[in-house]
Parts: structure tokens; C-alpha cells; sequence
């Protein structure tokens, strides 16, 4: 099954757009008018791998939910969207932790394969923090049977010289 998403903009057409698509590749997507109902979803409990946000939106803008989302929920990917294209919002998005960013008018496919790239990213970088705890984990379990073995040769030892000394 594939992971849930929520869509966040204020033009209900472009949530109606997005999540149709989304949900047409597999893709189980809810939405949200505005950061602050998002957040709330957020923090009923419901489950999301990816947002995908407006950055235009009255009261909550897209930056302040992309920084509340990060600062509560690090492990969701967030992908701004945005009709207004400027270097400095693409940059101060990505250096607030936002995983890509999408331009209006966007061609729905390109949206996906964005999705797509964001969630492989996230499925690799948990896949090697993963195996990174697993290796933690291996090379203690090795140095505890090594100082075992130490002490069991430590231990031997002592008997074979106790026995040495009783001989001679």
C-alpha cells in the first residue's frame, strides 16, 4: 500500500485536481484547506508520509505550516507549492526542510514523479538509518563475545599456570 498524503491549498480546485490525480496513482490523499486544518489533522493522529502545501494561503502561509510540520513532525516530507517562482523562496523552503517544491501551473505528472522521488528518498535514508542501528548493534554484540572469549582465555590461563606451578 502506498503512503498517505495531504494536500494543503486554499483553491479548492487544485486540492479536487491533486488529490484525484494522487489518488488515481495509488496514493490514499486527504486534504485541507489551510495550514491550520492541516495541522490539526496532523495532530489527530492521522498518519502522513508526504504534505504537499501551498505556499500562498491566507491566515497560516505555507512556510509557517512547513515549519510547524518540521518542528513537530520531522519525518514528514513536505513539498511546497507555489505560483510565484522566486530563487529566494525555493532556497528558504528547502533550507526550512522542505523536501522539493512544485510550480503552478504544474503538469500533474511531474507531480507525481516529484512524490515519487521524495518518497524514495525518505524509504532510503530510513532504509540505511535502519541497517545503520542494525551494524550498532552487531559490532557490540561482537566486542561483548570478544571481551567473553578474553576472559574465558584470561581464565584458562590462570589454570594452566596454576596447574604449571603445582607440577614443578
Amino acid at each position: 500500500m502506498k503512503p498517505n498524503l495531504l494536500i494543503v491549498d486554499d483553491e479548492h480546485v487544485i486540492r479536487e485536481v491533486l488529490n484525484e490525480r494522487l489518488t488515481l496513482a495509488g496514493y490514499a490523499c486527504d486534504t485541507a484547506a489551510n495550514g491550520i486544518e492541516a495541522m490539526k489533522r496532523l495532530k489527530s493522529g492521522d498518519r502522513y508520509s508526504l504534505v504537499l502545501s501551498d505556499i500562498g494561503m491566507p491566515g497560516q502561509n505555507g512556510m509557517a505550516l512547513l515549519r510547524e510540520i518540521k518542528q513537530a513532525y520531522p519525518d514528514i516530507d513536505v513539498v511546497m507549492v507555489t505560483g510565484v517562482v522566486t530563487v529566494d523562496t525555493a532556497i528558504k523552503s528547502i533550507r526550512m526542510g522542505a523536501s522539493d517544491y512544485i510550480t503552478k501551473p504544474f503538469n500533474l505528472d511531474e507531480v507525481i514523479l516529484t512524490v515519487e522521488r521524495t518518497l524514495e528518498k525518505r524509504r532510503l535514508i530510513h532504509e540505511n538509518r535502519e541497517y545503520q542501528i542494525s551494524l550498532e548493534q552487531m559490532v557490540q554484540e561482537r566486542t561483548q563475545e570478544v571481551i567473553r572469549k578474553g576472559q574465558e582465555v584470561e581464565g584458562l590461563y590462570k589454570e594452566l599456570k596454576t596447574a604449571f606451578e603445582q607440577i614443578r
